[in-house]
């Protein structure tokens, strides 16, 4: 590591930033000079999901836009509960993105305000390791490993789960894999994955031949979601009466009166709906909101005298509930329902469980494994559900 940067390490057990083991570090009291490279505050790669978008879009601005809601389907999360931080388009038309809980980096935001930082970016950790054409560069602690596998895209996971992901990784199109042995001894496992391996050492990843350009692939923080419009209908109609008279203001009081009882009626339905969703899931504590199931719609279409859309949104909800009552190793840790789809956040110790899981609603509908990734402690995950 040539770099004259400052390499800090963000710990989330600890909530503090600390100095990267083996990088220079500068002197206590020594001053930033003018004009110097931004701080890099390393992150847990399993804190962040590293995805590639294809937008033909041109303006960066309107590109930093749409990156959120063209990602939208494939996370758990509210995209308005997260960061989105894009590099530069590639020469094959991708734009890596690296997405984490706004939380998190509103955190690290304090910390670096706190530690007086007068600039900095965040890099996930797998992304210090070098990228090569046709290798796989792997740096394993005692019990962790750190992957990087190309341009904008690695992983990290506890040894329990390496074989598992490894060899997903190494069944791509790659020639050799580079080692990195942190720890005290070398994973036999990595040897396992089939691919001629070149073991080197080093005391932490600041001895990673680190590529300085990939440190300015995530070089700045993305835009947040813009936040909709949260002017009420009412307030619309009162501003539009204000310019248009008498005659249009009694048309908007008859709509306000109306929009209010409608009100009142979703409220009471999703009411009901939260009590079942509480006698079927007892440890998720709501259901998100704005994903209103369709049974609701259907009791407002009947207000409003429209012909009514059939909701499968009950009978899904007693199923999963049934389904994941029985001991198959998973948590739920959350549940969305939009369009006749119902999203389930699981948590477990293998992706084999995710697997089974998904395989005994395959029984009843339509079950898609969306995604999976490493935890600290096993492996997330999100299966969709539609109806036959």
């Amino acid at each position: 590591m040539t770099e004259t940067r400052q390499y800090l390490c963000f710990d989330p057990a600890a909530d503090a930033l600390a100095p990267l083991a083996g990088a220079p570090a500068p002197a206590p009291d020594a001053a930033v000079p003018e004009g110097a490279a931004p701080a890099i505050i390393l992150v847990p790669t399993e804190q962040v999901r590293l995805m590639q978008v294809e937008l033909p879009i041109r303006s960066r601005k309107a590109l930093l836009q749409a990156i959120p809601f063209a990602l939208e389907d494939e996370l758990a999360e509210e995209i308005e509960d997260l960061n989105f931080c894009a590099g530069r388009t590639l020469a094959d038309g991708t734009t890596p993105v690296c997405v984490m809980p706004l939380a998190l980096v509103e955190r690290i935001q304090a910390l670096a305000g706190e530690g007086g930082l007068p600039a900095w970016q965040i890099v996930p950790d797998a992304l210090l390791l070098p990228e090569r054409d046709d290798e796989i560069h792997i740096a394993t602690f005692d019990d962790r490993a750190v992957v990087r596998a190309g341009r904008s895209t690695g992983f990290a996971c506890p040894r329990s789960m390496f074989t598992e992901l490894g060899s997903r990784v190494a069944a791509v199109d790659s020639q050799r894999i580079v080692a990195w042995q942190l720890g005290e001894a070398p994973w036999p496992e990595v040897n396992a994955l089939g691919l001629p391996v070149e073991q080197r050492h080093g005391a932490s990843l600041a001895d990673c031949d680190v590529d300085p350009e990939t440190l300015e692939l995530f070089g700045f923080l993305g835009r947040r979601p813009a936040t909709a419009n949260r002017f009420s209908v009412r307030t619309q109609l009162a501003a539009a009466a204000a310019v248009t008279g008498l005659a249009v203001l009694l048309v908007i009081a008859s709509a306000v009166i109306e929009n209010l009882r409608l009100e009142r009626r979703s409220v009471a339905l999703n009411e009901e709906i939260t009590a079942v969703f509480a006698a079927a899931f007892p440890d998720v504590g709501r259901v998100v909101e704005g994903k209103a199931p369709l049974q609701a719609e259907r009791e407002l279409a009947q207000l409003r005298g429209n012909s009514p859309q059939d909701s499968s949104f009950l009978p899904m909800l007693v199923a999963v509930g049934e389904a994941l009552t029985a001991d198959r190793g998973l948590s739920l840790q959350g549940v969305t329902y939009r369009a006749g789809k119902f999203d389930l956040q699981l948590e477990g110790d293998s992706i084999g469980k995710l697997e089974a899981a998904r395989d005994v609603f395959e029984q009843r509908y339509v079950a898609t494994l969306i995604n999976a990734e490493a935890r600290a402690q096993g492996v997330s995950g999100r299966i969709r559900l539609e109806p036959r």
